[in-house]
This record gives structure tokens, sequence and C-alpha cells, in this order.
């Protein structure tokens, strides 16, 4: 997997406590009970971390953590 994604997993293993093995690049974020406020918080992070554009409204309950890894790479760019 890209570095975008690892970092994603790293994230939320360690600040947001999602057990690893609720993580897949399939799984949305709405089935690892991320409530609004956390997903704000979630996508900050990922800003600060990789230097990322991304959106609020791209982090939403029915994005995948693939999707959100791409997301975050064309950010990058």
């Amino acid at each position: 997997m890209s570095m975008a994604y690892e970092l994603i997993v790293g994230v939320l293993v360690e600040k947001f406590s999602v057990p690893p093995d609720r993580i897949t690049p399939e799984a949305v974020l709405g089935d690892l009970d991320l409530d609004s406020l956390a997903r704000l918080e979630f996508a900050e992070t990922l800003r600060e971390s990789l230097g990322a554009e991304l959106a609020d409204d791209e982090v939403v309950s029915s994005t995948t953590l693939a999707a959100l890894a791409v997301l975050a790479e064309e950010g990058t760019a």
C-alpha cells in the first residue's frame, strides 16, 4: 500500500483507537465508529501529517480508506 494509506492506518489506530483488524482498504469511515466531529479531526490530522489538501466534504462516512489515500496523494501533488 501507499505511504498515505499507511499513515491513515497509523492515525486511526494510534489517535482514534480503531482496532487494526477492522482496518482494510475497503473499510468506510462510517464503519470505524468515527462520528462527524472525529472525521473532521481525522481530516485535519491528515492535512497536517501529509500536507494534503483534503476538503472536509471528501472525508465522509461513505469514503473508503483506499479512496481517501488516493485523495490524499492527489492533494499533495
